[in-house]
C-alpha cells in the first residue's frame, strides 16, 4: 500500500495540471530536442529567438538542458503529440516519491523519503512561486529595450 502512494501523487499532479493548466506549447526546446533525436539530429534546426538555445558554427541550435526531459519526450514527439513539459516533471517527481516508498521501512528508508519529500515540494513551490515575477521582468525589460530582448538570427 506504501508504494502506490507515490504513484498516485504523480498521476494526481499530472491530472491536475492538465485540468488547471495552461497550454505553453512552443516556449521551451525539450519536445523540438526530441523530434530532433528522431531525425537523427543532435541540434535544433530553425529559428526560435524566445528559447535560450546555443548557436552552432554549421547552421541550427544546440540546446544547454540535460537531455532527460527530451528522451523522456520523444515517444509523444513521434505520435506528433506536443506536451507540456510540466507535465512530465510532475510524473517525475511522483516517479521519485514511489520509488522511495518502496525501499523498505526503516531509519535509511523514512530519512530518504523525508529529503525526497523537501526535494520535489521545494521544486514545485520554488519554480511556481518564481516563474509569474521572472516573465514579468523580461517582459518590462523587453518593452522598455526591445532591440536587445533577445536579438540573435539563424544562421
Amino acid at each position: 500500500m506504501r508504494s502506490w502512494i507515490g504513484v498516485a501523487l504523480g498521476i494526481a499532479a499530472g491530472l491536475l495540471y492538465l485540468y488547471v493548466g495552461f497550454p505553453k506549447a512552443g516556449t521551451d526546446s525539450h519536445y523540438l530536442f526530441a523530434q530532433a533525436f528522431l531525425d537523427g539530429r543532435l541540434y535544433i534546426e530553425g529559428s526560435y529567438p524566445w528559447l535560450e538555445l546555443v548557436p552552432r558554427a554549421e547552421g541550427g541550435w544546440y540546446t544547454p538542458f540535460p537531455p532527460l526531459l527530451s528522451t523522456a519526450l520523444i515517444p509523444f514527439a513521434a505520435a506528433g503529440i506536443e506536451v507540456d513539459t510540466n507535465v512530465i516533471s510532475a510524473v517525475m517527481g511522483g516517479i521519485s516519491v514511489a520509488l522511495v516508498l518502496s525501499l523498505p521501512q526503516g531509519e535509511i528508508g523514512d530519512t530518504l523519503l523525508t529529503v525526497t519529500y523537501i526535494v520535489v515540494v521545494f521544486s514545485v513551490l520554488v519554480q511556481g512561486l518564481t516563474i509569474g515575477p521572472l516573465v514579468r521582468s523580461v517582459a518590462a525589460r523587453a518593452k522598455r529595450d526591445p532591440g536587445t530582448a533577445n536579438s540573435r538570427t539563424d544562421g
